[in-house]
This record gives structure tokens, sequence and C-alpha cells, in this order.
């Protein structure tokens, strides 16, 4: 009834849902900046795509032809002519709706062209030495998947436009 409804929409969001916004301030700290979508295409050096979700999805769709997309992605990086595809969780328990944010962003992976690389950058218990579901797949992953704390170091040395 209505105590139930009220108890429910005072309940604070889970860690994983609150972070988004945070990783997307925390990526502004990698010393890239962020562009507009026309200064996105056009600038020449290392840049993040300016924009919420959907932007980002729209752009993929539209310059980068990534019609599979199900959701908004949370970053797409352009370095020498190539870019990253990025989608960021923060995974706190196992189960649930965790396992389905955890299977969103290993989609992400799947995405392997000439000059288009999907990543997954995942935190949380994802990591544990554990026989739970998500381990045993980032374990078994054929693409890439890493903790946001290499984000830096991998865009450098392994990314688009890097020398290796």
């Amino acid at each position: 009834g209505l105590k139930n409804i009220l108890k429910l929409a005072a309940t604070p969001k889970s860690p994983s849902r609150q972070l988004g916004h945070s990783f997307r301030n925390w990526l502004s700290n990698l010393g890239y900046p962020f562009l507009g979508e026309e200064k996105f295409k056009n600038h020449k050096g290392a840049a993040f795509l300016k924009g919420g979700d959907r932007a980002l999805k729209d752009f993929a769709s539209k310059n980068l032809r990534i019609k599979n997309l199900k959701k908004g992605i949370d970053f797409i990086f352009k370095s020498g002519g190539k870019f990253i595809l990025g989608e960021a969780k923060f995974l706190t328990d196992y189960g649930g709706t965790q396992n389905n944010q955890f299977r969103d962003a290993i989609g992400i992976t799947k995405i392997k062209r000439n000059k288009i690389m999907g990543i997954a950058v995942l935190d949380g218990i994802v990591w544990f030495e554990s026989k739970s579901y998500m381990h045993r797949e980032t374990k078994s992953l054929r693409g890439i998947a890493l903790s946001a704390l290499l984000l830096k170091d991998f865009i450098k040395n392994k990314g688009p436009g890097s020398a290796s």
C-alpha cells in the first residue's frame, strides 16, 4: 500500500546506481579534454566525447555504425582516429541486478572493429577470486575488462592511437 510506496521512494539508490555520475567526473582527472560532438569529430589529439548516455549512444550509432547498443554507454574516447567505447560498473554484490549490470558492461567488449574497441571498466567484487558467475566470466572473457585504476595506463599504452 501507500506505506510501502513511501518506504521504497525514500530508500537510497544502490551504490552501483549512484556512481555513474561520479565516474564521469573522475574521468576528467585523466587529463584529456571533453569535447562536444563537432569538436570531437575534428579533433586530432586524444579526447573524450562530452555528453550523456543517449548522446554517446547516438554518436556511436550515427558516426561509428555501432547499431546494437541497447543502452547508452559511459564514455567514448578517441585518439589517432581510433575509438574506445566504454561501459563502467561498480559491482557490490553477487546475483540479480548486479549480474545484469555486469552483463551490460561485458556486452560492450564484443565491439571489435579495425578502429573501434569496446571495453568494460569494472570495479568491486568482480575481481575477488571466487566461483561466482561474474568472476568466472571475467576470467574467460575474450574482450577487455579492467579496473578504473588501470584505465589511464590502458589508454596510454594499449588504447587507440598508442604505439603498441
